[in-house]
């Protein structure tokens, strides 16, 4: 059955869809690859977790070893799947992460031509937004119980890693707040591809003091449930840092990003 709202999924006999939109053409790989991706969901397999044989995978889904091996190969360059080799091996379930995600946008934004100076705007107009949507998220106890510990001192025994850890934690907790997994998978990407390519050489406890006070304010908008006051601190949270990222930026800001 047809629904009214996808009309432009109907195909004309040109082999176009009604739009004029060329009709996907897939390798036998490809589909594999969806069926896979798709079996995973359905049947909640997480992080670590097996998935069936080469020969169980060839039987179940009725195609030869050469496009099953190209089916997992494409996923494992995604990161959704892991071939682990050797005895005891084979294909394990991977990560649907932001940083996975990072990697395959950098390649889009390098053959696309952006540049770092278009990554930092995209990251000054997203985080704001998600730290609204963690504002209205409706579950204040979680919200409470994840942010609180933003608010109170963290005694990182000198251990940047640790400080870093628990910095990182502020951003990673307010997109999950916003409770939109799209948003927070983009929101993650673009801030794992700052802090992998832009951010190596900042000494987090220089600027301890300014993310620390930053990241109080922030959280206590967003437990607060005031959507306004929590989109204002984080954008002066990254206003603030702005000036420190580029001061530490080795590069030009306006080099087309790199595949890495």
């Amino acid at each position: 059955m047809t629904s009214p709202h996808r009309a432009a999924d109907t195909e004309e006999p040109d082999g176009m869809l009604a739009l004029g939109v060329p009709r996907p053409v897939w390798k036998t790989s490809e589909v594999v690859a969806f069926a896979v991706a798709r079996d995973i969901v359905e049947h909640g397999l997480q992080f670590g977790d097996r998935l069936p044989l080469e020969a169980q995978m060839l039987e179940q889904y009725g195609i030869s070893r050469e496009s099953l091996r190209e089916a997992l190969r494409l996923l494992e360059a995604q990161g959704i799947v892991s071939l682990r080799r050797g005895p005891g091996g084979g294909p394990v379930v991977g990560r649907a992460s932001s940083m996975n995600l990072a990697r395959t946008m950098t390649l889009y934004f390098q053959l696309a031509g952006a540049t770092y100076e278009e990554l930092l705007g995209a990251w000054r107009m997203l985080e704001p937004l998600a730290a609204e949507l963690a504002a209205r998220n409706p579950d204040r106890e979680l919200v409470a119980r994840t942010l609180s510990a933003h608010v109170e001192h963290f005694d990182d025994g000198g251990v940047r890693g640790a400080y870093q850890a628990h910095s990182n934690s502020l951003h990673f907790s307010v997109i999950d707040l916003a409770a939109n997994e799209v948003l927070a998978l983009v929101i993650g990407a673009v801030g794992d591809i700052i802090r992998t390519h832009v951010i190596l050489r900042i000494d987090p406890f220089v600027v301890r003091q300014l993310i620390d006070d930053d990241h109080a304010a922030v959280a206590a908008a967003v437990i607060a449930g005031d959507p306004a006051a929590a989109h204002l601190a984080m954008l002066d949270h990254i206003d603030r840092l702005d000036p420190i990222y580029r001061s530490h930026w080795e590069g030009d800001l306006d080099e087309i990003i790199e595949w890495k």
